[in-house]
């Protein structure tokens, strides 16, 4: 056994092989020509013992591992081995694509989130210049239409004769011959006064509406409220400086001073620009939800009837 598992055994079984097909052929050349009874058997027995172990020799020479089979197994290991670092290296790299994809994904949509900011904040610049300019182009006509009023007209001329006529049938109807001294809490008519303070009132009403309402476009992003806020006060301030003229019975030289097309397209643009930012935070505009921020419906500047107010 120790014999048969050394490294050379297979060699030398060849050669035992051959030492035992060499036999065969002496011992039938003895049989041939010596005919001796007591050598042929010796030969065939010794024939027959190293066929046996000729034979043994391949049956555990082919159960036992060779050289050839241990490569070729390390071999398929090695390979299996290669395959599986294979694998793991494209599922690495198949990692790092997505991972990289990911990155520049999360990189473009933070410049495309940038690049919409500075274009709203563009928008709100040139909107902010657009607002500016229709505040003062108001206030400047609201100053005009003061103006337009200090004087006063014929309307309030009539008012004053009127009520200095009623003052001296009052004072006319005392009775100067009785004991009790009878006088009017009516004031005098002084129509210079009247006239300055009427003017002086609404130039002090008007520059407080104007600084109430001069903060509602500075909050930075703009919601609905904001926009819908100025609307109210540039429309509204066209409004009543109307109804004012038109209460004291003057006419208004200034009526195609108020653009209102060119607010139209302000509203237009400046809700759009909310509009966008809205939607960007899944929000819903108010308006869309029948909530209103435009002002006090009831505001008592307005006070005579809704018919009144359209004449």
């Amino acid at each position: 056994q120790r014999f048969t598992c050394h490294p050379s055994f297979p060699k030398m079984s060849h050669a035992l092989r051959s030492f035992a097909s060499s036999t065969a052929l002496v011992s039938q050349s003895i049989t041939s020509h010596a005919q001796t009874k007591i050598t042929v058997p010796i030969i065939q027995a010794c024939s027959s013992l190293l066929t046996s172990t000729s034979t043994s020799s391949q049956s555990h020479y082919s159960t036992t591992p060779s050289v050839h089979s241990r490569r070729a197994a390390r071999e398929a290991k090695q390979a299996e081995y290669d395959a599986y670092m294979k694998r793991m290296m494209e599922k690495q790299t198949s990692d790092d694509q997505i991972s990289e994809n990911s990155t520049k994904d999360e990189k473009e949509q933070k410049q495309i989130e940038e690049k919409a900011q500075n274009d709203r904040d563009q928008i709100r610049k040139e909107l902010l210049s657009e607002a500016g300019e229709m505040t003062k182009s108001l206030y400047r006509t609201c100053l005009r239409s003061i103006k337009i009023i200090r004087p006063g007209n014929e309307n309030d001329e009539a008012d004053f004769s009127a009520r200095e006529e009623a003052q001296r049938k009052e004072m006319d109807e005392m009775d100067l011959s009785s004991s009790s001294i009878s006088f009017s809490y009516t004031p005098p008519v002084d129509r210079e006064n009247e006239l300055q303070s009427r003017a002086e009132y609404y130039r002090r009403w008007m520059r407080e509406e104007f600084n109430q309402e001069s903060d509602c476009l500075e909050a930075n992003p703009w919601m609905e409220e904001h926009v819908e806020r100025y609307l109210y006060f540039i429309k509204g301030g066209e409004e009543k400086r109307c109804w004012i003229l038109n209460d004291y019975k003057f006419e208004d030289t200034h009526s195609d001073a108020f653009d209102y097309e060119r607010v139209d397209r302000f509203e237009e643009r400046a809700m759009g620009l909310v509009q966008g930012f809205y939607k960007e935070r899944g929000w819903i505009l108010d308006k869309e939800r029948g909530l209103s921020h435009g002002g006090d419906d009831d505001d008592d500047f307005f006070s005579d009837d809704e018919e009144e107010r359209k004449r």
